[in-house]
């Protein structure tokens, strides 16, 4: 079967806890009637949650990122918002076990080492999702039209 790479998107959700990935995954899917392959966390995320616990395991996931990036159309949506908003969404969800203050903070730090140094993925968007869902969706739009 040929996948035609401009056709075919992946777009992969990433940030701290918090950040708003799953709402703005479902949010954005809605808009545009769910076409695209949406993914809740990847190797970003293995790596940087290797590297709070201190897991040797989750080394180097370049060869995985290269390879999906040389085939399909993929696109990471780094979501970002201030700590203090994250752990608020944290706590009101009940969402992350261990989602204090100071782990959110050396999450943090992890994701911009990792998206710095240790990315394979050409194609980083980087998204304030402060913000209200519908102005973050536009925002989003804009960068594929």
């Amino acid at each position: 079967m040929n996948i035609n790479k401009a056709q075919a998107r992946v777009l992969i959700y990433e940030g701290i806890p918090g950040s708003g990935k799953t709402s703005l995954r479902y949010a954005y899917g809605k808009l545009t009637q769910f076409v695209d392959l949406t993914i809740d966390r990847f190797t970003p995320t293995q790596w940087v949650f290797s590297q709070l616990r201190n897991d040797l395991i989750v080394q180097d996931l370049s060869e995985i990122e290269q390879a999906l990036d040389n085939i399909l159309n993929v696109v990471v949506i780094w979501c970002q918002c201030p700590i203090e908003k994250a752990f608020q969404r944290c706590r009101q969800k009940r969402d992350f076990i261990d989602s204090s203050i100071d782990n959110l903070i050396k999450l943090e730090q992890l994701y911009k080492e990792y998206f710095s140094t240790k990315c394979k993925f050409s194609k980083i968007i980087e998204l304030d999702t402060n913000r209200s869902l519908d102005n973050i969706c536009l925002d989003l739009l804009k960068h594929f039209n």
